[in-house]
């Protein structure tokens, strides 16, 4: 006997066109999307920033979905791209403390009161509604309630925007760019700090650099070359700044932005949210490369105003194709500061991030270069493992996605031969007489911590206020693997 949730479900299902298959009913896919949503709120950013101010969990009074576009994919047969728009309503509760005539006042006129108050004579619980309006993606299939896999496959937060703040990132996506560029920063300031005090202090008397490289505490940046021949990132960001001694360390870092970089690959278009954002911090002049495969995909970002003005966004760059054929040929030229990898298979429901695209997207880098991979796993070193053998171990961090078995990879490229042709090489096992020459910054992701990305975080809080989420999310790390060969797992 069917369940009445079960027969609610059923005659919201309408027979498609040629009547041999059911389609699901708008009905149907925004109670789904209502409960993803609602199931999901809780570790979007939004959330969790009322709940860190408040220090209380915040209350959902209502949600309200609205569809606002339906496109059926042409490559992912039997699945719909939805787009939907979610007013939300929640109750925050704060405490604040009493002053000293207000606890006077109150013990005089104070009366016996039942149920559960909302004041004590030290303070009182403030209660305030917040209204958010946020769009959500989804990939949602024709048979989802109908098969084997009833809706497991369906539904599925794809993006989140924010839209009174749509730089803002709210989910996966966010943990992805704010941890890139944690990281990015860390291992450029440690390599910009090892590098000048070479200079202020030369280990060997036959030094090539200038004695006026350094002088009186400040860098100059016309002998960038001499400081920096093999890094042009590098070579860039010194000839346009002065460094001054007398700051230390954290004017240092605030020198350091905006980052030096020219050109970043987006794998997997989502709801395009990753765009605005990282507009939004590198500026105009940054060329961004956006690969998707599925011109549903592209078609509902249009429909809602996902995508930027292509007239006056020049430097934006959307490929429609599958995205190792665009590595292997379209982008065969051209050599990325940092690449996204965030594929998503909705036909298995599965992240898409194997050896053999890895590998096209290692040779896509530049020398010092960012993969910055979503995969469906906690990090450790067996899921870790694939990265390790193209950039080392010692290159690598992660980060869990605090809720959910999934993680953040970050990949710096030290060499342009991947490591396990080095490793061959030392060992006999390689090219003989081959000498392979890696980056000053290979490793120095072992030396990255929780004190120093929470001075990268006060950094971009400076000039960019509040684009990353609070440094609190990045609660500690440590290294995993050997004494020859760790990589760095962090915990958020």
């Amino acid at each position: 006997m069917l369940t009445t949730k079960r027969r609610r479900i059923e005659s919201l299902l309408s027979s498609s066109s040629n009547g041999n298959s059911l389609i699901i009913s708008d009905a149907v896919i925004l109670s789904g999307i209502r409960t993803e949503v609602v199931r999901t709120l809780p570790f979007w950013r939004c959330f969790v920033d009322l709940q860190r101010w408040s220090r209380t969990i915040p209350t959902l009074i209502d949600c309200e979905i609205k569809l606002l576009c339906r496109i059926p994919c042409e490559f992912f047969y039997g699945v719909d791209v939805v787009w939907a728009v979610a007013d939300i309503r929640v109750r925050s509760r704060k405490y604040q403390t009493r002053s000293r005539s207000a606890k006077a006042i109150l013990n005089k006129n104070s009366s016996p009161a039942s149920g559960l108050p909302l004041s004590s004579n030290s303070g009182e619980y403030l209660l305030k509604d917040h209204l958010w309006s946020l769009g959500t993606m989804h990939f949602v299939h024709h048979d989802a309630h109908q098969n084997v896999h009833g809706d497991s496959r369906s539904y599925h937060i794809q993006s989140v925007v924010f839209c009174n703040q749509p730089e803002l990132l709210q989910c996966v996506a966010g943990t992805m760019l704010s941890f890139a560029f944690i990281s990015y920063t860390m291992i450029f300031y440690l390599d910009y700090q090892a590098r000048l005090k070479s200079v202020r202090s030369p280990s060997t008397e036959d030094s090539t650099l200038p004695s006026d490289t350094v002088e009186n505490g400040v860098f100059n940046g016309d002998d960038a070359e001499n400081l920096f021949p093999d890094d042009p990132l590098l070579l860039r960001f010194s000839r346009t700044r002065t460094l001054k001694n007398s700051g230390g360390s954290w004017n240092q870092m605030k020198l350091l932005y905006p980052l030096p970089l020219r050109s970043v690959l987006i794998l997997g278009m989502g709801g395009n949210s990753m765009v605005g954002s990282l507009r939004h911090a590198l500026g105009s002049e940054v060329d961004l490369h956006v690969v998707e495969i599925e011109p549903a995909v592209l078609q509902a970002c249009e429909r809602v105003g996902a995508l930027p003005n292509r007239a006056e966004d020049t430097h934006f760059h959307l490929h429609l194709e599958d995205a190792m054929k665009c590595l292997k040929h379209t982008l065969s030229k051209i050599s990325f500061d940092m690449i996204f990898m965030d594929i998503f298979e909705p036909t298995e429901g599965k992240m898409k991030n194997d050896m053999r695209i890895s590998n096209l997207c290692f040779d896509r880098l530049q020398i010092n270069g960012l993969l910055v991979v979503n995969i469906h796993q906690l990090p450790s070193l067996l899921s870790l493992k694939h990265f390790g053998r193209l950039f080392g171990l010692r290159n690598i961090q992660a980060v869990n996605i605090h809720g959910w078995n999934e993680s953040v990879v970050v990949c710096m490229k030290a060499s342009s031969t991947p490591n396990w042709r080095i490793l061959e090489s030392t060992q006999g096992a390689g090219e003989e007489g081959k000498s392979y020459v890696n980056s000053s910054r290979d490793g120095l992701s072992q030396q990255c911590g929780k004190n120093l990305a929470d001075m990268v975080y006060k950094c971009y809080e400076e000039v960019l206020p509040g684009w990353l989420p609070h440094c609190s999310w990045l609660k500690s790390s440590k290294r995993v693997g050997n004494d020859n060969d760790q990589c760095r797992i962090w915990e958020s």
